[in-house]
């Protein structure tokens, strides 16, 4: 049986460029906000850089104990706060395509990805070099495979060879329309900057939040599913079941063979509900009652000692006590309240012993 395929909608460039436009009409205020934060974190961060490289080209006296302090302190700041500016941008875009209010503290709630965004980002550093020396079309071909691997990271919390994996996943059939689209925000980033200022600032809130809508598409499209009836926390259960899903159909031919199809299940487990365990059907009568029938056996055989007259028996069979010496085995008085409880009939329930 050969596997079906999965049917994915194309994402639409017009609407990557319309929540561009309505976020950043929305939510400028906010969003500039967050991008003025930014700009004055990352001033701070290159400050002492700036110093040393002032000080050599004004060629002002500065102590080589100094110059080499500033030069590691300006290099460590660029080294996390660079990442981790990026990392807020991204989220506060997506915030936004979520219509969610962006704030300046999402620049800093992203910092435990902050390892696995700058390993994923180095790593792809050193394959997109090698990438374009080879006629550049190779390099072209990861830059939009691998487009998306910075927003699984801090959407999803992947990892960087998962965040790659994914990336490639979910731009498969839609590299021709992701390279359309880069081409458009190209276009209206060099038009927003002929403006300088007033036409700059807008132009990169569309440009961010139409790569934050298309990238929210796409994994729309890749999971097959509509967004607005699921929160977000459904949808990374959805893809992360998914990618497993692949993993074990990777490792397992016989999955292959069998023509199971890789959907990415939005159900929620059902959880069974506790078995209640059947109550026996041979029930112990209560000891107050084997008590009670044991001391009024004991009180006849008692007053007919005392009286000379035959110790009466419930059942139809047995012997007849007849002194004090007679003796009543619990054994036998606890069948005889089974069979009083029970509605059962027995001979010989009590042995009698004489004297």
């Amino acid at each position: 049986m050969t596997q079906l395929p999965v049917v994915r909608d194309k994402f639409s460039v017009e609407k990557c460029l319309s929540d561009g436009w309505k976020g950043m009409i929305s939510h400028f205020l906010p969003l500039f906000g967050v991008m003025v934060v930014s700009f004055l974190v990352m001033a701070l961060a290159t400050l002492p850089t700036a110093v040393v490289i002032v000080c050599h080209i004004m060629k002002l006296p500065l102590p080589a104990i100094a110059d080499v302090f500033l030069s590691v302190l300006g290099m460590v700041a660029g080294f996390v706060v660079g990442p981790m500016m990026q990392m807020g941008m991204l989220r506060a875009c997506l915030k936004v395509i979520d219509n969610e209010m962006p704030s300046p503290k999402d620049l800093f709630v992203c910092w435990p990805y902050f390892w696995q965004f700058f390993s994923a980002g180095f790593l792809m550093k050193c394959m997109r070099f090698p990438a374009y020396l080879c006629f550049i079309f190779p390099g072209i071909w990861l830059d939009l495979s691998f487009r998306f691997y910075e927003y699984f990271v801090v959407d999803r919390g992947m990892g960087p060879i998962q965040a790659f994996r994914a990336s490639n996943q979910v731009t498969k059939g839609t590299l021709v329309r992701i390279a359309l689209t880069e081409v458009i925000l190209l276009v209206v980033a060099a038009i927003g900057g002929m403006v300088l200022i007033v036409g700059a600032v807008p132009a990169a809130m569309i440009v961010m939040l139409a790569r934050a809508s298309m990238y929210r598409q796409v994994l729309q499209s890749f999971l097959g599913e509509n967004k607005v009836e699921y929160d977000p926390d459904d949808e990374a259960r959805a893809f992360d079941d998914k990618l497993r899903r692949q993993a074990r159909l990777a490792g397992d031919p016989s999955l292959k063979e069998s023509g199971a199809v890789i959907v990415g299940s939005m159900q929620k487990p059902v959880q069974e509900e506790p078995r209640v365990s059947a109550p026996s059907f041979a029930e112990t009568p209560p000891v107050d009652d084997l008590e009670a029938a044991f001391a009024n056996l004991q009180k006849q055989a008692q007053k007919g000692a005392a009286e000379g007259a035959p110790t009466p028996a419930p059942a139809p069979q047995g012997d007849m006590a007849d002194d004090e010496g007679a003796k009543i085995s619990l054994r036998s008085v606890e069948s005889s309240a089974e069979l009083t409880n029970g509605g059962a009939e027995n001979e010989g329930a009590f042995g009698v012993e004489k004297k």
